[in-house]
């Protein structure tokens, strides 16, 4: 990603989030108290992201069951014994 995109990006989300997140010099830039709060919160959504796309990955027999178990062919879960 260019560095101005990237910029633009953060900058939307400072927008949106009504703070700024980053605290910029010459020489560093570091998170601000918003950042620090925001940061884990961020990483967790990215996780979920992450976790959603590699369920909708995974083949069929690997997807949950009706009950919300993961199966697999040998599931003794009884809402897979009628299919």
């Amino acid at each position: 990603m260019a560095q101005s995109a990237l910029s633009r990006q953060i900058a939307r989300l400072e927008k949106d989030v009504g703070a700024p997140l980053f605290s910029r010099t010459s020489r560093s830039v570091r998170l601000t108290a918003a950042g620090e709060l925001l940061e884990p919160l961020a990483r967790r959504i990215l996780a979920d992201v992450d976790n959603a796309q590699a369920a909708l990955d995974a083949p069929a027999w690997l997807r949950r069951a009706d009950c919300g178990r993961a199966w697999c062919r040998r599931c003794p879960c009884p809402s897979t014994w009628w299919r």
